[in-house]
Protein backbone atom coordinates (compact mmCIF):
# COMPACT_ATOMS: atom_id res chain seq x y z
CA UNK A 1 0.00 0.00 0.00
CA UNK A 2 1.38 3.40 -0.94
CA UNK A 3 2.83 5.45 1.90
CA UNK A 4 0.86 8.49 0.73
CA UNK A 5 -2.44 6.62 1.10
CA UNK A 6 -1.58 5.57 4.66
CA UNK A 7 -0.48 9.11 5.48
CA UNK A 8 -3.79 10.51 4.20
CA UNK A 9 -5.46 8.84 7.21
CA UNK A 10 -2.67 8.85 9.80
CA UNK A 11 -1.82 12.55 9.49
CA UNK A 12 -5.41 13.71 10.19
CA UNK A 13 -5.88 11.34 13.12
CA UNK A 14 -2.76 12.75 14.80
CA UNK A 15 -4.10 16.29 14.51
CA UNK A 16 -7.66 15.41 15.54
CA UNK A 17 -6.50 13.29 18.47
CA UNK A 18 -4.34 16.06 19.88
CA UNK A 19 -7.20 18.55 19.49
CA UNK A 20 -9.75 16.21 21.09
CA UNK A 21 -7.73 14.80 23.99
CA UNK A 22 -4.88 17.28 24.39
CA UNK A 23 -2.20 14.59 24.22
CA UNK A 24 0.55 13.76 21.76
CA UNK A 25 0.29 10.80 19.40
CA UNK A 26 3.12 9.17 17.46
CA UNK A 27 3.39 6.44 14.84
CA UNK A 28 5.01 3.37 16.38
CA UNK A 29 4.94 0.91 13.48
CA UNK A 30 3.13 -0.31 10.37
CA UNK A 31 2.66 -3.80 9.01
CA UNK A 32 0.79 -5.72 6.33
CA UNK A 33 -1.75 -8.05 7.94
CA UNK A 34 -4.64 -10.38 7.19
CA UNK A 35 -7.17 -9.36 9.82
CA UNK A 36 -10.22 -11.62 9.60
CA UNK A 37 -11.79 -10.81 13.01
CA UNK A 38 -12.40 -7.54 14.81
CA UNK A 39 -10.77 -8.60 18.09
CA UNK A 40 -11.86 -8.09 21.70
CA UNK A 41 -11.67 -4.30 21.78
CA UNK A 42 -13.52 -1.45 20.10
CA UNK A 43 -13.70 -1.32 16.30
CA UNK A 44 -15.00 1.61 14.27
CA UNK A 45 -15.43 1.16 10.51
CA UNK A 46 -16.09 3.46 7.55
CA UNK A 47 -16.72 2.08 4.04
CA UNK A 48 -14.77 3.54 1.11
CA UNK A 49 -15.91 3.39 -2.52
CA UNK A 50 -14.38 4.62 -5.77
CA UNK A 51 -10.90 4.24 -7.25
CA UNK A 52 -9.86 3.40 -3.69
CA UNK A 53 -12.35 0.92 -2.23
CA UNK A 54 -12.63 -1.03 1.00
CA UNK A 55 -12.76 0.11 4.63
CA UNK A 56 -11.03 2.46 7.03
CA UNK A 57 -10.96 1.18 10.60
CA UNK A 58 -9.96 2.44 14.02
CA UNK A 59 -9.29 -0.16 16.72
CA UNK A 60 -8.36 0.10 20.39
CA UNK A 61 -8.27 -2.56 23.08
CA UNK A 62 -10.16 -2.48 26.36
CA UNK A 63 -7.28 -1.10 28.45
CA UNK A 64 -6.81 1.85 26.08
CA UNK A 65 -10.57 2.45 26.03
CA UNK A 66 -10.71 2.39 29.86
CA UNK A 67 -7.87 4.92 30.05
CA UNK A 68 -9.66 7.24 27.64
CA UNK A 69 -12.90 6.92 29.62
CA UNK A 70 -11.08 7.77 32.85
CA UNK A 71 -9.55 10.84 31.23
CA UNK A 72 -12.94 11.95 29.94
CA UNK A 73 -14.50 11.63 33.38
CA UNK A 74 -11.77 13.89 34.69
CA UNK A 75 -12.88 16.67 32.31
CA UNK A 76 -16.57 16.04 31.68
CA UNK A 77 -19.49 14.51 33.49
CA UNK A 78 -20.44 11.47 31.41
CA UNK A 79 -24.24 11.30 31.34
CA UNK A 80 -24.44 8.27 29.06
CA UNK A 81 -22.68 4.93 29.07
CA UNK A 82 -21.94 5.31 25.36
CA UNK A 83 -20.04 8.59 25.76
CA UNK A 84 -16.79 6.88 24.75
CA UNK A 85 -18.31 5.46 21.58
CA UNK A 86 -19.81 8.83 20.66
CA UNK A 87 -16.50 10.57 21.17
CA UNK A 88 -14.53 8.07 19.10
CA UNK A 89 -17.11 8.16 16.31
CA UNK A 90 -16.79 11.95 16.30
CA UNK A 91 -12.99 11.62 16.11
CA UNK A 92 -13.22 9.11 13.27
CA UNK A 93 -15.67 11.29 11.33
CA UNK A 94 -13.26 14.23 11.52
CA UNK A 95 -10.43 12.00 10.32
CA UNK A 96 -12.32 10.68 7.29
CA UNK A 97 -13.54 14.19 6.43
CA UNK A 98 -9.92 15.37 6.34
CA UNK A 99 -8.67 12.27 4.52
CA UNK A 100 -10.96 12.65 1.50
CA UNK A 101 -9.38 15.86 0.09
CA UNK A 102 -5.92 14.48 0.81
CA UNK A 103 -6.77 11.40 -1.26
CA UNK A 104 -8.14 13.70 -3.96
CA UNK A 105 -4.73 15.33 -4.26
CA UNK A 106 -3.39 11.84 -5.00
CA UNK A 107 -5.97 11.51 -7.84
CA UNK A 108 -8.21 9.09 -5.93
CA UNK A 109 -11.90 9.74 -6.55
CA UNK A 110 -13.65 8.09 -3.63
CA UNK A 111 -16.43 8.48 -1.10
CA UNK A 112 -16.07 7.63 2.59
CA UNK A 113 -19.30 6.48 4.19
CA UNK A 114 -20.80 6.74 7.66
CA UNK A 115 -18.85 5.51 10.67
CA UNK A 116 -20.24 2.47 12.47
CA UNK A 117 -19.23 0.87 15.74
CA UNK A 118 -19.03 -2.93 15.65
CA UNK A 119 -20.41 -3.86 19.05
CA UNK A 120 -19.74 -7.61 19.03
CA UNK A 121 -16.36 -9.08 19.84
CA UNK A 122 -14.40 -11.14 17.30
CA UNK A 123 -16.81 -10.42 14.48
CA UNK A 124 -16.01 -10.86 10.80
CA UNK A 125 -13.85 -7.89 9.83
CA UNK A 126 -15.35 -5.89 6.94
CA UNK A 127 -12.73 -5.90 4.21
CA UNK A 128 -12.40 -6.41 0.46
CA UNK A 129 -11.07 -9.69 -0.88
CA UNK A 130 -9.76 -10.85 -4.22
CA UNK A 131 -7.25 -9.40 -6.63
CA UNK A 132 -5.52 -6.25 -5.40
CA UNK A 133 -6.88 -6.39 -1.84
CA UNK A 134 -4.37 -5.16 0.75
CA UNK A 135 -4.62 -4.66 4.49
CA UNK A 136 -2.18 -2.45 6.38
CA UNK A 137 -2.19 -1.46 10.05
CA UNK A 138 -0.53 1.65 11.45
CA UNK A 139 0.02 1.47 15.23
CA UNK A 140 -0.17 4.81 17.01
CA UNK A 141 1.06 5.39 20.56
CA UNK A 142 -0.93 7.71 22.81
CA UNK A 143 -0.79 8.56 26.50
CA UNK A 144 -3.79 6.23 26.93
CA UNK A 145 -2.27 3.27 25.07
CA UNK A 146 -1.99 1.98 21.52
CA UNK A 147 -4.62 2.55 18.85
CA UNK A 148 -4.56 0.97 15.41
CA UNK A 149 -5.54 2.48 12.07
CA UNK A 150 -6.61 -0.42 9.83
CA UNK A 151 -6.74 0.20 6.07
CA UNK A 152 -8.31 -2.61 4.04
CA UNK A 153 -8.28 -1.39 0.46
CA UNK A 154 -8.18 -2.18 -3.25
CA UNK A 155 -6.20 0.47 -5.11
CA UNK A 156 -7.70 0.51 -8.62
CA UNK A 157 -5.29 3.18 -9.89
CA UNK A 158 -2.23 1.16 -8.87
CA UNK A 159 -3.70 -2.05 -10.31
CA UNK A 160 -4.35 -0.38 -13.66
CA UNK A 161 -0.85 1.10 -13.71
CA UNK A 162 0.71 -2.30 -12.97
CA UNK A 163 -1.33 -3.95 -15.74
CA UNK A 164 -0.34 -1.23 -18.22
CA UNK A 165 3.34 -1.53 -17.27
CA UNK A 166 3.21 -5.32 -17.59
CA UNK A 167 1.56 -5.09 -21.02
CA UNK A 168 4.08 -2.51 -22.18
CA UNK A 169 7.01 -4.60 -20.93
CA UNK A 170 5.58 -7.64 -22.70
CA UNK A 171 5.25 -5.74 -25.99
CA UNK A 172 8.80 -4.41 -25.72
CA UNK A 173 10.11 -7.89 -24.98
CA UNK A 174 8.32 -9.43 -27.97
CA UNK A 175 9.52 -6.61 -30.21
CA UNK A 176 13.11 -7.33 -29.16
CA UNK A 177 12.97 -10.89 -30.52
CA UNK A 178 14.70 -11.32 -33.88
CA UNK A 179 12.10 -13.83 -34.99
CA UNK A 180 8.81 -13.67 -36.89
CA UNK A 181 6.99 -16.51 -38.70
CA UNK A 182 8.06 -15.13 -42.08
CA UNK A 183 11.70 -15.73 -41.15
CA UNK A 184 11.25 -19.49 -40.78
CA UNK A 185 11.80 -20.54 -44.45
CA UNK A 186 15.11 -18.65 -44.53
CA UNK A 187 16.08 -20.19 -41.22
CA UNK A 188 15.39 -23.68 -42.52
CA UNK A 189 17.42 -23.05 -45.67
CA UNK A 190 20.28 -21.88 -43.49
CA UNK A 191 20.06 -24.89 -41.20
CA UNK A 192 23.16 -26.75 -40.10
CA UNK A 193 21.41 -30.01 -39.35
CA UNK A 194 18.10 -31.59 -40.32
CA UNK A 195 16.17 -34.78 -39.71
CA UNK A 196 14.31 -36.21 -42.73
CA UNK A 197 11.70 -38.99 -42.59
CA UNK A 198 11.32 -41.89 -45.04
CA UNK A 199 9.10 -39.77 -47.31
CA UNK A 200 11.74 -37.08 -47.64
CA UNK A 201 9.97 -34.58 -45.39
CA UNK A 202 12.09 -32.47 -43.07
CA UNK A 203 10.77 -33.20 -39.59
CA UNK A 204 13.28 -31.21 -37.53
CA UNK A 205 15.88 -28.55 -38.23
CA UNK A 206 18.53 -27.21 -35.91
CA UNK A 207 20.32 -23.98 -36.76
CA UNK A 208 20.92 -20.38 -35.74
CA UNK A 209 19.11 -17.10 -36.28
CA UNK A 210 20.76 -14.07 -37.85
CA UNK A 211 22.22 -12.98 -34.53
CA UNK A 212 23.62 -16.43 -33.84
CA UNK A 213 20.88 -17.49 -31.41
CA UNK A 214 20.22 -21.27 -31.57
CA UNK A 215 16.81 -22.56 -32.65
CA UNK A 216 14.93 -25.77 -33.36
CA UNK A 217 12.06 -26.09 -35.87
CA UNK A 218 9.70 -29.09 -35.79
CA UNK A 219 7.42 -30.06 -38.70
CA UNK A 220 4.47 -32.43 -39.20
CA UNK A 221 4.32 -35.46 -41.51
CA UNK A 222 3.67 -33.17 -44.49
CA UNK A 223 6.73 -31.08 -43.78
CA UNK A 224 4.72 -28.11 -42.48
CA UNK A 225 6.26 -26.19 -39.60
CA UNK A 226 4.32 -26.70 -36.38
CA UNK A 227 6.66 -25.61 -33.62
CA UNK A 228 9.70 -23.37 -33.25
CA UNK A 229 11.93 -23.21 -30.20
CA UNK A 230 14.60 -20.53 -29.93
CA UNK A 231 16.81 -18.66 -27.53
CA UNK A 232 16.32 -14.88 -27.61
CA UNK A 233 19.33 -12.50 -27.63
CA UNK A 234 18.74 -11.82 -23.93
CA UNK A 235 18.97 -15.54 -23.17
CA UNK A 236 15.24 -16.13 -22.69
CA UNK A 237 13.96 -19.44 -24.17
CA UNK A 238 10.72 -19.19 -26.19
CA UNK A 239 8.31 -21.53 -27.96
CA UNK A 240 5.88 -20.75 -30.80
CA UNK A 241 3.23 -23.00 -32.39
CA UNK A 242 1.82 -22.62 -35.92
CA UNK A 243 -1.46 -23.53 -37.64
CA UNK A 244 -2.03 -25.23 -41.02
CA UNK A 245 -1.29 -21.97 -42.84
CA UNK A 246 1.99 -21.27 -41.09
CA UNK A 247 0.52 -18.53 -38.92
CA UNK A 248 1.79 -18.27 -35.39
CA UNK A 249 -1.08 -19.25 -33.13
CA UNK A 250 0.53 -19.14 -29.72
CA UNK A 251 3.78 -18.08 -28.10
CA UNK A 252 5.16 -18.85 -24.67
CA UNK A 253 8.27 -17.73 -22.87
Amino acid sequence: MHREVISAFVAPIKYVWEQEFGTDITTADTEVVEMEKTGDGYTFIAPITGTLSGTFGLYLDDSTADAISAGMRGRWVAEFEDELQKTLIRVTEKVTAAAKPLLGKLDYECEIGEITWIEGKNQEYPRPTGEGAEQTVAYLETSFGTIAVVLSLIDTITMQAREANAARAREEWLASLDFVPEDVPDVIRAKRFEMVDDDGHTRAAIGRLGDGSPHVVLADTDGRMRCAIWLAPNGTPSVAFFDDHGRRSWIAA
